[in-house]
């Protein structure tokens, strides 16, 4: 098991950290004896002169064992990951890698991926123009629509149209905003249950917790950011295999998956890289969630040999 891990979080160096990063690193101390040296982001200095050099006030920092990273940027490049990278060119763990979690913020990408591997997905017409549009919409479910942007998360940049001359609309409001942008239409798909869906925290693959988020009576959005509920389900066996292959698709030890279940199953809506704990934590007061994911990465297999 890993004797010494760096816990590196996207927040800007000014600002407080969040209550579980203390809380990680107490518990890795006292429970399991790990080293845990918190870093944010913002705060390190990265210098590429032959070789890679990490410095944190002024001193190059030592390698690790492991680096669990917390990133949640919302940038849709990928050079915000410069410091993980570096790391994993020292052959150094991380979770989640790099690529995966670029990879999940894109869901476009994401949906490619699951498809590949044979998981229900969200239909979803890739547009660009609006000739595209014109000429896709028949072939997906609706109205209602979706619509958003590749890159987002929390529930931001999603618009929901309940009629074709409302989607040109939207569709025209966001293109001007940003003639490159890709996006995504998709029927709104309706759950057992109008407006709620799963999160599943998965941990080491094949370790799943799970909550039910319940949008408010005035939003169509579930995040728990935009005053979604939350309470505690268990999984089927068939939404374990699902949830475990998916995290397994994407190479993502931790992470949140995100469906709805439909009269004909499950269905995948996205993969959340660094899902917030919050929510499951509240969901599952019956268990110590915050806890759960220190000893996974505490005893993380996947450490430097």
């Amino acid at each position: 098991m890993p004797k010494k891990i760096a816990l590196i979080n996207c927040v800007l160096s000014e600002n407080p950290l969040p209550d579980f990063h203390l809380y990680f690193q107490k518990i890795a101390g006292e429970k399991h004896g790990v080293q845990v040296d918190i870093h944010k982001n913002g705060a390190l200095t990265y210098i590429v002169d032959g070789r890679e050099k990490i410095l944190y006030d002024g001193e190059e920092i030592e390698d690790y064992d492991l680096v669990f990273s917390r990133f949640a940027i919302r940038s849709v490049h990928s050079a915000d990951y410069y410091v993980l990278r570096a790391f994993e060119n020292r052959n150094i763990p991380v979770i989640n890698p790099t690529y995966s979690i670029i990879k999940a913020k894109d869901k476009l990408f994401t949906l490619q991926t699951l498809a590949h591997h044979k998981l229900p997905v969200t239909p979803s017409l890739v547009v660009r123009n609006h000739q595209q549009l014109r000429a896709g919409i028949s072939l997906i479910d609706g109205p209602p629509y979706i619509i958003k942007n590749c890159f987002g998360s929390g529930g931001k940049n999603i618009l929901l149209a309940y009629d074709k001359a409302q989607l040109m609309a939207m569709f025209d409001y966001t293109w001007v905003r940003d003639r490159n942008a890709i996006l995504l239409v998709q029927p709104f798909l309706r759950s057992e249950q109008n407006h709620e869906d799963i999160r599943a925290v998965t941990l080491g693959f094949d370790t799943h917790y799970a909550m039910i988020r319940t949008a408010t009576k005035e939003e169509y959005r579930t995040n728990i950011s935009v005053g979604g509920s939350v309470c505690a389900t268990q999984l089927s066996e068939e939404e374990k295999k699902m949830c475990t292959i998916a995290a397994k698709a994407m190479n993502l030890p931790f992470c949140g998956i995100d469906f709805i279940r439909t009269k004909d199953g499950p269905v995948i809506l996205e993969v959340n890289s660094c899902p917030g704990l919050e929510g499951i934590a509240k969901a599952h007061v019956d268990i110590n969630i915050f806890e759960k994911v220190v000893d996974f990465v505490c005893t993380y297999e996947g450490m430097k040999r």
